[in-house]
């Protein structure tokens, strides 16, 4: 093998650690006689040759023989600064703070990478390239001390069953699920500089037969580019981001014309609008805002159950606060070290890492509500619905600012001014290959192919959900309808009974842990419990007992005595509490203690239920006036969280981009602190909510609009021709 080969690699990853989950100090220098001996007696350069492409391995040899022996002048404007240039682009091993404060990330300068052009004589060498920045993850595990014993068995079980971890496609190991979940919470991260003829899978072969070099049965070595971003100022549209451009220019387009036709109407005081007159004025920005923003008695509905609004959206803000936190985690950290004192230990932040219960929270209020309306439709019509119009209109509800937003991931969302440490290559090739899983509501069954916009996970159990609850609400009704209410929900409880012992089968079977923090290494908890409906499914179910009973007593004066109603508000508020931080997350992690296997299935069966519950108290109590809920009914019942609630769907859609994209822009260590983050979390609330506001009035409200005309028509046409 070529001198300069050797030196590629020496340069591209400049491993000057290989450290360990032990912290063993990081060899910190390399004999390169030694170094280059290796890979010369080695397969790699026949490895190299196959799976690298010519241009990329041409364009790296320049790179590195020009930093060797510089050509010509070094002074600035001459044109031979660009290797260096690349090299200063680096990030460097080790970092300071690498053994005090735990500073394993060294991202370099992205701005200085991506501005590099190569100058040399074409004519000794493959032409011109400019910069490539790579951010990329590397983990070293030691075999025989690691205490992560689940990535021993996923390395091992491939290391020992001699599996070709570099294929055609790219690094296959790369690709294997649980290796990409390992590698996005790696150890260690940098940045490389590279030339931009060197695609994404080339970096993923070079790196991937650079990581074989370091292993060794004992010690398994792991490095994958987590995103590469370069200079998109002369790359073109591809056919999907036009595509993309005109869809969302047509909106813009209507919304204009409808704006202007609705405004021209209002001044002339015309109120006769012809049914193509009131589609335009559907798109109008004036109407549509109206709508939006307006909080007067009358717009909420006589039915309005007024306190779902203000939960919906404290839940929503709870799930923000959460990703929030998590993400800015993530960023080149100078003190990591201090993070779990500062962060993770205090009793309060379990309310942060036990988070994940606000998403139950949102099932809960869904089934309210779909057993509300649900019933008030089966009183209307003596027991009958439409049940295609019913999963028509929650399909559209839910899919056309969905599909949108899945649009905009797949197409231009590559061409923002991203930061580095957004893995914006990885979610846009996600989207453009298993979108149509999302919108089929079928992803959460093919995990494994990967996922677009992986918090939509729970837009598919909520679908589920809705299809089957005419299973649960018509039986309910005629019971009602032929014995006494209590019968009524005997039958969900049954439904609720059998699913909790599945769970409870499940998780003794499968050993599952106490939630998914315990052990956020065990991929079968993720894939099998935490995004499946059958084990998400209870406080729906409960949700729809709720709104059940919401329903057959609004004409009723029911009222619990206090002293009951306050035994419930204290059973519920000890309850909910127990849940959030009844889990020591920290404790486990310093320990190595973890739950016993009775705690964990007692937890996964019926803490759900338990949450559930609490909430479930609480809605009803506002909602049917019962005593102790007159303080916080008014406060759920506030008049801002109206238009709040309305946008909460669009910030959940969004707020999952808003948020890395934001972070990303972090190249520098950080010294993080509560207060950062809550700066972090007031601005991604204001951006997620701006972009909401304009989904909201440019894309689902003109939709929404539309097809509730397009239904009116049609019935109109039926009523016409009998």
């Amino acid at each position: 093998m070529k001198r300069s080969h050797i030196w590629i690699l020496f340069l591209l990853v400049e491993v000057n650690s290989c450290f360990s989950f032990n912290f063993e100090p990081p060899r910190i220098s390399f004999d390169y006689e030694d170094f280059a001996y290796k890979f010369t007696t080695s397969d790699f350069k026949g490895e190299i040759e196959e799976f690298v492409s010519e241009k990329c391995l041409g364009d790296l040899t320049t790179f590195v023989e020009r930093l060797l022996n510089p050509i010509g002048s070094l002074e600035p404007g001459s044109g031979g600064r660009w290797p260096l240039k690349m090299w200063d682009a680096m990030g460097k091993y080790p970092t300071d703070g690498f053994f005090t404060q735990g500073n394993f990330i060294s991202p370099g300068s992205p701005s200085s990478c991506v501005e590099v052009e190569a100058i040399f004589d074409t004519a000794s060498s493959k032409g011109q390239f400019a910069g490539k920045y790579c951010y990329v993850t590397m983990l070293s595990v030691n075999q025989s001390s690691s205490t992560m014993p689940i990535l021993d068995d996923v390395l091992r079980e491939r290391h020992t069953r001699g599996l070709n971890l570099i294929s055609p496609s790219g690094a296959a190991f790369l690709n294997v699920p649980e290796a990409r979940a390992l590698l996005g919470g790696g150890l260690g991260k940098f940045g490389i500089c590279l030339p931009d003829s060197c695609s994404f899978p080339d970096i993923e072969n070079l790196l991937g037969l650079y990581s074989l070099t370091l292993s060794s049965l004992d010690e398994l070595f792991i490095m994958s580019p987590q995103n590469c971003i370069e200079n998109q100022s002369d790359k073109a549209f591809e056919t999907g981001d036009i595509l993309f451009l005109i869809i969302i220019s047509i909106f813009l387009a209507l919304v204009a014309l409808g704006t202007l036709y609705d405004w021209i109407h209002r001044w002339q005081k015309d109120t006769s609008l012809a049914p193509t007159d009131n589609w335009i004025v559907g798109f109008s920005l004036q109407y549509n805002c109206s709508k939006l923003f307006r909080v007067t008695e009358a717009s909420r509905g006589e039915d309005h159950l007024s306190c779902l609004d203000g939960i919906r959206f404290l839940s929503m803000s709870w799930v923000l606060l959460s990703h929030a936190y998590s993400s800015c985690l993530g960023l080149p950290l100078k003190n990591m070290f201090h993070v779990g004192d500062e962060f993770v230990e205090p009793f309060l932040f379990r309310t942060i890492l036990n988070g994940y219960v606000c998403v139950d929270s949102f099932f809960v209020l869904s089934g309210v509500l779909t057993a509300y309306l649900t019933f008030k439709e089966l009183d209307r019509n003596e027991g009958w619905m439409n049940v295609p119009l019913f999963y028509i209109h929650r399909y559209i509800r839910l899919t056309g600012v969905y599909a949108m937003m899945i649009f905009f991931s797949a197409t231009v969302y590559k061409y923002l001014d991203i930061g580095p440490l957004n893995n914006v290559e990885f979610e846009v090739q996600m989207c453009k290959d298993v979108w149509y899983s999302n919108l089929l509501y079928y992803n959460i069954f093919v995990f494994e192919q990967g996922f677009c916009l992986g918090h939509t996970w729970f837009l598919t159990n909520d679908f589920y959900f809705f299809l089957l609850s005419p299973l649960l609400t018509i039986p309910m009704w005629w019971i009602t309808k032929k014995s006494k209410r209590i019968w009524a929900l005997v039958y969900p409880l049954i439904w609720l009974a059998i699913f909790t012992i599945i769970i409870a089968v499940l998780a003794y079977a499968k050993d599952w842990p106490l939630s998914s923090l315990v052990d956020f290494m065990d991929y079968d908890y993720q894939s099998e419990s935490y995004i499946k409906p059958w084990c998400r499914c209870q406080p729906y179910i409960l949700g729809l007992m709720v709104g059940y009973l919401v329903h057959t007593t609004k004409k009723q004066n029911l009222r619990i005595s206090w002293p009951l109603s306050y035994w419930l508000w204290i059973a519920s508020t000890g309850i909910a509490l127990s849940i959030i931080w009844g889990v020591n997350v920290h404790e486990v992690w310093q320990t190595g203690v973890t739950p016993t296997l009775v705690a964990s299935v007692f937890f996964n069966a019926f803490s759900r239920i338990g949450w559930a519950l609490a909430l479930g108290w609480l809605i009803f109590a506002c909602c049917r006036g019962q005593a102790g809920s007159f303080w916080i009914n008014s406060f759920l019942t506030w008049e801002g969280f109206v238009p709040l609630s309305r946008l909460t769907y669009c910030i959940f859609l969004c707020h999952c981009t808003v948020i890395p994209v934001m972070l990303s822009f972090f190249t520098h260590h950080i010294y993080v602190t509560h207060f950062f983050v809550t700066l972090i979390i007031l601005a991604a609330f204001t951006i997620s909510l701006m972009v909401a506001i304009f989904m909201c009035l440019v894309i689902e409200m003109p939709l929404l609009n539309s097809e509730k005309l397009f239904f009116s028509w049609i019935f109109s046409l039926r009523k016409t021709s009998l």
